[in-house]
C-alpha cells in the first residue's frame, strides 16, 4: 500500500495536504496481482448532491451495434483517474494513511457522482460529431460503423486523436481493434447480430447426474418449479419417479440417464433467456449451501411472470469452505453482482436471500477486511436486500447444492459460526473527564513535575536538554512530540478508562492494535506494558480468545538413500561487498553425500538463483529441492 500511494503521489493522482475530511481507506488485489486503492466514501456520499447525468442505457448501446461491419472497443487506462477534480472539491476526498493526510486531484472510485461525472466528461471530450459511429459505456468507447474498413480506420483515428488531445491514455491489453465479434454488456455482439452469452445457462447445462435419492429429489424439485412451461412433463419424469418408490433400490441405468438428459434438455429449451427491460427493476435471488453458491437474475413482466435473464453457479473451494455462514451467503450475493454487473450498474436491483443476517450488513460495526471490501463493492449499486423463506428460494438453493465445477455435494451443511458484532455506546463520563484534561494533568505528580520544570526553563535550555525537549506546554495542556506528530501526555487517572474504551470499541482485539491506536493519540511512560497488563485481565477476552499454545507433532528426520534425493538450498547475506560487488552467497548441498557448492551473487533475485541451480544440476541431478521458502 505504501508503494502504491507513493506511485500515485508521483503520478499526481493524490497530494499530501491537510483536510478536515477523512474517509477510510482500503484496497483490493486485481487479477494481475496489482493493488487498487479504494475510498470508503459512504459518509461523504450521504451528504453529497446526487449527479443527474448518467451513462447511456444499455438498450441504446446495444441498438447502436445494428448493422455494424467492424467493431472496435477502446478501454481507458485507470479511466476515472484521468478526470481532474475542481480544486475547491478536492478536500472532500481526503484520507489518512500512516499518519499522513492525502487528497485526490482526480476522480476517485467510490463517490456516488463518479459515474455521472465521467459520462459527462466523455461527452465533452468526444463531442456530438462522433455520436453517429461512437458510443461510450462506463470506461469503454465502442466504435461502430457500417462502412468499409477504410472508413472504420478513419473513425478510429478520429476518436484516438480526440482522446490524445484530451490527454487520455488507453489500456492496450484490453482494447480490441477491428473485430467481427466481441463480448459486451452480457451479450456476444457480432456483425450478424446479438446473441445470448451461453455462460448464463451453464449452471443448468452441466447439472450432474444424481447418485443418490436425495440428489434426484433436488433435481426434480428444480424442474417442478417450472413444470407448467414444460410440455408432457409428467410423462417424461416417470422413469425418474420410479426410483423414488419405497423399497426400490437406487440404481441408475441407461433408461434413467436418457430420461434425465431429455428432461434437462426440455428444461433448457423452456427457460428462455430474455433481453432486459430497462424500465423495470431487477431481482437477484441468491443462496449458498456451504459447498456451492448460486443465483438467478430475473424481472417481473406485466403478467406477473418471471423473465429469466441468467443463472450463475459455482463451487466453494479452499478457504471459502471455512467461512462463516454469513460470509458465504454474502459471497454468493457479491459473486452474482459481479457476474451480472453489466445489467445492474445504474439500475434498481432487489436482492432476495433466505439468510436474514444480510438485512443488517450495513449496520454491523465490526467485520474483517474481506467483508469490508465486499461492502465497498456493493455500495456501487442501487440495491435493496429483502428476506424470503427457504421454501420460496427453490432454484437458487438447488443450483448451489449442485455447482457445475464442484464434486457431487456433501448432503449436510457443516456447523459454522455466525459473524458476531458488538455495539458500543459513547462513554459520556470519559468525554467529560477529557474536557477537564488540564485539571487532571495538574493533579498528576508525573505531569505536574514536567510542567513546573518547563515553566522554569527557557526555550533554548529546553532544546539542549534531552530529557525535556520533546515536551511542550500549550493552552494549559502538556504535549509530547513523537517522530511523526504531537500527542497528549495522559495523566495516570485517565489511563485505565482510555485503554478500556479503546479495547471495547475495537471489538476486544489484541494488544498490538490497541497499543497502536492509543500511541497515535496519547503518551505516557510504560504505555505498552500497561495496555498488555490491562488486556490480560479482560474477562470476555479470556473466555472467547483461542489458546495461543502451539501444539507440535513429533519431528522425524528425512532419511535419504541416494545422491540427489534431496538437495538443500539457501541464501547467506547480505554481506560486506567483495572485490567484484558480490554481497550474497548461494549455498546448495546434497543431503545424502553432503557435497556442497557455494556460489557468489551480486543480487538475490530468482533469475540469478536459477542460473546457479542449473550449474549444480550438471554435477548432481536432484529429485527434490528443499528451501525455507525464502524469496
Amino acid at each position: 500500500m505504501e508503494e502504491k500511494l507513493n506511485e500515485m503521489e508521483q503520478a499526481g493522482i493524490i497530494t499530501r495536504t491537510s483536510t478536515p475530511y477523512s474517509s477510510p481507506l482500503t484496497f483490493i488485489l486485481k487479477k494481475d496481482g496489482s493493488i487498487r486503492v479504494l475510498l470508503d466514501a459512504r459518509s461523504i456520499n450521504k451528504k453529497m448532491v446526487a449527479e443527474t447525468e448518467k451513462p447511456p442505457i444499455q438498450l441504446v448501446v446495444l441498438n447502436s451495434f445494428h448493422g455494424a461491419n467492424y467493431i472496435t472497443t477502446i478501454d481507458l487506462n485507470n479511466a476515472y483517474f484521468q478526470i481532474p477534480i475542481n480544486k475547491d472539491g478536492r478536500k472532500y476526498t481526503g484520507f489518512t494513511f500512516n499518519g499522513k493526510s492525502y487528497v485526490y486531484n482526480v476522480l476517485p472510485q467510490g463517490l456516488k457522482t463518479s459515474v455521472g461525472s465521467f459520462s459527462r466528461a466523455m461527452n465533452l471530450i468526444l463531442g456530438p460529431e462522433v455520436q453517429e459511429f461512437c458510443g461510450n459505456y462506463l470506461d469503454d468507447l465502442a466504435i461502430i460503423t457500417t462502412g468499409t474498413l477504410d472508413k472504420h480506420l478513419e473513425h478510429i483515428d478520429i476518436v484516438l486523436s480526440k482522446s490524445n488531445k484530451a490527454g487520455l491514455t488507453c489500456n492496450l491489453q484490453k482494447c480490441e481493434f477491428i473485430c467481427k465479434e466481441i463480448k459486451m454488456l452480457g451479450f456476444i455482439i457480432s456483425t450478424e447480430g446479438i446473441k445470448t452469452d451461453p455462460d448464463k445457462i451453464r449452471a443448468i447445462q452441466e447439472f450432474p447426474a444424481p447418485k443418490k435419492i436425495k440428489q434426484l429429489r433436488a433435481f426434480l424439485g428444480l424442474c417442478n418449479f417450472y413444470r407448467r412451461f414444460i410440455p408432457n412433463y409428467s410423462e417424461s419424469i416417470i422413469p425418474l419417479c420410479e426410483l423414488l418408490k419405497k423399497g426400490r433400490k437406487f440404481q441408475w441405468s441407461g433408461k434413467e440417464q436418457k430420461a434425465f438428459d431429455f428432461i434437462k434438455q426440455q428444461f433448457i429449451n423452456t427457460i428462455q433467456l430474455h433481453h432486459p427491460d430497462f424500465n423495470k427493476p431487477y431481482y437477484l435471488q441468491t443462496d449458498c449451501s456451504g459447498v456451492g453458491m448460486a443465483g438467478v437474475l430475473y424481472q417481473i413482466d406485466d403478467n406477473n411472470e418471471r423473465r429469466i435473464l441468467g443463472y450463475h453457479s459455482k463451487a466453494l473451494k479452499g478457504p471459502e469452505l471455512n467461512w462463516s455462514v454469513t460470509e458465504q451467503e454474502f459471497y454468493a450475493v457479491i459473486s452474482c453482482l459481479k457476474k451480472f454487473e453489466t445489467y445492474l450498474r445504474g439500475s434498481k436491483v432487489i436482492i432476495l436471500t433466505d439468510h436474514k443476517a444480510l438485512l443488517f450488513i450495513n449496520n454491523m460495526k465490526l467485520f474483517n477486511g474481506r467483508v469490508t471490501r465486499w461492502i465497498l463493492y456493493i455500495e456501487q449499486f442501487n440495491y435493496e436486500v429483502q428476506h424470503i423463506s427457504g421454501r420460496r428460494n427453490i432454484v437458487a438453493d438447488v443450483l448451489s447444492r449442485y455447482p457445475p465445477d464442484g464434486d457431487l455435494i456433501q448432503e449436510d451443511k457443516n456447523n459454522s459460526l455466525e459473524i458476531a458484532y458488538t455495539e458500543s455506546e459513547p462513554n459520556i463520563e470519559l468525554i467529560e473527564k477529557l474536557k477537564s484534561l488540564s485539571v487532571y494533568q495538574l493533579q498528576d505528580s508525573e505531569s505536574l513535575a514536567i510542567i513546573e520544570k518547563l515553566k522554569t526553563l527557557n526555550t533554548s535550555i529546553i532544546k539542549q536538554n534531552n530529557k525535556f525537549k520533546r515536551y511542550s506546554f500549550e493552552n494549559d495542556v502538556l504535549y509530547y512530540k513523537t517522530n511523526l506528530q504531537e500527542v497528549i501526555y495522559l495523566p495516570k487517572a485517565l489511563r485505565k478508562d482510555i485503554i478500556n474504551q479503546v479495547h471495547v470499541e475495537m471489538g476486544h482485539q489484541g494488544p498490538y492494535k490497541v497499543i497502536k491506536y492509543v500511541r497515535d493519540r496519547f503518551f505516557w511512560k510504560g504505555l505498552t506494558k500497561d495496555i498488555k497488563n490491562q488486556l490480560r485481565a479482560c474477562h470476555l477476552c479470556q473466555l472467547s480468545k483461542k489458546s495461543n499454545i502451539t501444539y507440535v507433532g513429533p519431528c522425524k528426520s528425512i532419511i535419504t538413500e541416494n545422491i540427489g534425493d534431496i538437495v538443500m538450498a539457501d541464501l547467506y547475506g547480505p554481506l560486506v561487498s567483495g572485490t567484484f560487488g558480490y554481497i550474497f552467497i548461494f549455498v546448495i548441498q546434497d543431503s545424502f553425500s553432503k557435497f556442497i557448492k557455494l556460489y557468489p551473487l551480486k543480487q538475490s533475485t530468482a533469475k540469478s538463483v536459477v542460473t546457479k541451480v542449473k550449474h549444480f544440476v550438471e554435477i548432481i541431478k536432484p529429485k527434490a529441492i528443499m528451501t525455507d521458502n525464502g524469496k
